[in-house]
């Protein structure tokens, strides 16, 4: 390694010594050197970025010429854990995705209900209400197979009419537009959101942009 070089790998030094700049790491825009670590030299912190016998993956060579042995690629390296630690989790849901699944489930429950309630209350008036509560015209009404299968099938129907109707077939589309207002209001701060799903935490940003600002000032200093 020497001046203007990226460290590719986590390791140590065998040979020479390094003015590591850590900015990309920790945000720090200072200098801090490096060296052959000591035969039996064990760190008290393995991602102790200020040890001057550890190097890591993504800092920078400010000046200096060494010779560095790896000990840590890709995701086993400091950089890759904290990339790791970055990703999406593939396994858990958004927070409005899991409200939407909620209430989609709630929506189709009270449909069900309906629906029931409305067969049962069709069947109802059609074998007592319409025979004025005669119970033997009632009796003769179910006897009479062909029509009252025909009735059955009718409220059936209305059953699968209200499930159909219960469910708002226009909630996604008016979610996706209220969500894409918001973004464009955020953009107008220039605040770019890459994923719909993600102005449902915008209530957070005030991490980010502590975040941000600090970066800033570390940019600044350089």
């Amino acid at each position: 390694l020497q001046a203007g070089d990226k460290v590719p790998a986590d390791g140590r030094l065998v040979e020479g010594e390094l003015m590591i700049n850590n900015l990309s790491l920790n945000g720090e825009n200072k200098s801090i050197r490096k060296k052959q670590r000591p035969t039996h030299y064990e760190p008290l912190d393995d991602l102790d970025f200020t040890d001057q016998y550890l190097i890591f993956r993504g800092s920078s060579v400010d000046d200096g010429e060494a010779v560095l042995v790896v000990e840590a690629v890709g995701k086993a390296t400091a950089y890759g854990k904290f990339a790791t630690d970055l990703e999406p989790a593939n396994d858990r849901e958004a927070p409005l995705k899991y409200k939407l699944t909620v209430l989609a489930n709630q929506i189709s429950k009270l449909g069900y209900v309906g629906a029931i309630c409305i067969a049962v209350s069709f069947m109802f008036k059609q074998s007592v209400i319409d025979n004025k509560w005669n119970w033997v015209l009632v009796k003769d009404y179910i006897s009479d197979f062909g029509h009252f299968v025909h009735d059955i099938v009718t409220a059936l129907i209305l059953a699968i009419i209200i499930i159909v109707v219960a469910v708002p077939e226009g909630l996604p589309m008016m979610i996706a537009i209220v969500l894409s207002l918001n973004m464009r209001k955020l953009l107008r701060d220039k605040v770019l959101v890459r994923r719909l799903l993600g102005i449902e935490t915008a209530g957070c940003l005030s991490i980010l942009f502590v975040c941000l600002l600090y970066t800033s000032d570390a940019a600044d200093e350089e």
